[in-house]
Formats: structure tokens, sequence, C-alpha cells
């Protein structure tokens, strides 16, 4: 498995600790788990205001194209909104930055990979293929 170097906000990276803290609270969070690889992923991060943000990074409430899948096998171009856990809906296309598809994503540059394990246990591959929203670039600060 590996792991990039991922670049976030400030004010993603204190949104997002505080959400795995919460979740933390119903039970221990495994280090191997989405929001466990993440929490590690976010304290290695460079952080940076988000008005400093690249508009080729994907944050919190980003609408971005990623392709995915197993090693040597058949992948998978799909579009996704990275929300908090509570606004997750598959049917409208919003990814919890939880799950192992949002925490995946977090903080990659377009261009950049991560593999990591899906639910199944099977690693695979995350893209970033291309940021098509960003709150940041577009001014938007209180999303």
């Amino acid at each position: 498995m590996t792991s990039a170097n991922i670049l976030v906000t400030s004010l993603d990276r204190g949104r997002v600790l505080e959400l795995i803290d919460r979740a933390s609270l119903r039970g221990p969070i495994a280090p191997a788990s989405p929001a466990g690889r993440l929490s590690q992923a976010l304290r290695a991060a460079v952080v940076v205001a988000p008005a400093d943000i690249p508009r080729q990074v994907a944050t919190l409430h980003s609408k971005v194209i990623y392709r995915t899948g197993r090693s040597r096998q058949t992948t998978q171009v799909q579009t996704v909104t990275l929300v908090t856990p509570s606004a997750a809906d598959p049917v409208l296309g919003r990814e919890s930055v939880l799950s192992p598809t949002g925490s995946a994503l977090l903080g990659l540059t377009e261009g950049q990979s991560v593999e990591q394990p899906d639910d199944a246990g099977c690693i695979r591959r995350y893209t970033l293929l291309k940021v098509i929203f960003q709150p940041e670039a577009a001014g938007r600060f209180d999303l």
C-alpha cells in the first residue's frame, strides 16, 4: 500500500479530524480503517490557508472525477462530491470523506494516485483526474 503526500487546508484538516474524533467516541478507530489512515495522512499533510490551496487539489465539498480499479483489472471513472458523513448520499454522488474512496481522494492533486484497501480488503488504486469544482477556488470559504 502506498500513501500520497497530500495538501489540505487548515479548515478541512480541523473539520475532518473533528469528525474522526467524534466517530471515535462510538468505538475505537483501527489505524488500518479509512478514518484511521485519513487521520494519519492529515497529521502528516502539508497544511495551507484555504485561500492558498491550488485549485487542482481535492478539498472538502469539491466535485471531482477520479479513476479507480484493482491491480491489472478494468478501471472505472466516476464523479463524486466529497462531503461530511452526514451529507453522504451515493445516489446523488456525495461521498463521505471517511469512506474508503473519500479518504483516498481528499488532499490529492490532479494526476496524483494512492493505493488503499477497499471495503473488501482488496488493494485499489485511486487517481484524481480532475477537480470540477473546488469551493476555495470559487471563493466559497463558508462550505
